[in-house]
């Protein structure tokens, strides 16, 4: 009987750590357009206080983020409704299906920031506000449920901030 338990023990520990290396070697390419946004990204999902266990990179999302960064470019400001749209809205004009619970005029799925160049800086900011942490880290039962994940990063040295990032983490619904 002992050495069932052994043996059981000794299958577990290994399963944890191929897990581990698993995660710990996640190609984070479909994360975002950039390596600074594929940085942040790793930051956010390598995090020892993230508390989802599996955030998946998704493309579409970073490709949205890095559209929305440039906006916010554009327009010189960084806004969570840069022309008139609220971070849901624009998910679902670009296809994202988002859970019903997930009202049009509100955002459940976005953190923008402006002026500063680094990730680690950037997450760091972040991780100083409450709403953006709980956000990042899957705080809570409604956040720990979104489990996808697009980064963008954008410099534009002729406008205001010069650096812009866009996250997007989300629960997205599939369609059949």
């Amino acid at each position: 009987m002992e050495l069932i338990a052994i043996l059981l023990s000794f299958i577990f520990a290994n399963n944890q750590i191929k897990e581990e290396q698993i995660t710990k070697s996640t190609n984070f390419s479909d994360c975002g357009l950039s390596q600074h946004a594929r940085q942040f990204a790793r930051l956010v999902i390598e995090s020892k206080d993230q508390q989802r266990s599996k955030l998946q990179c998704n493309k579409k999302l970073a490709e949205i983020a890095f559209a929305k960064a440039k906006m916010m470019a554009k327009a010189n400001d960084v806004n969570h409704n840069i022309e008139h749209t609220t971070p849901n809205q624009l998910l679902r004009n670009e296809g994202i299906v988002l859970p019903k619970i997930y009202p049009i005029l509100d955002n459940q799925v976005e953190a923008v920031m402006g002026g500063v160049s680094t990730a680690q800086e950037s997450f760091d900011i972040f991780m100083t506000s409450p709403g953006h942490k709980a956000h990042l880290l899957g705080e809570g039962d409604f956040l720990l449920k979104q489990n996808q994940i697009g980064v963008a990063y954008f410099k534009d040295s002729h406008s205001k901030y010069e650096h812009y990032w866009v996250i997007y983490i989300t629960r997205i619904i599939q369609e059949d």
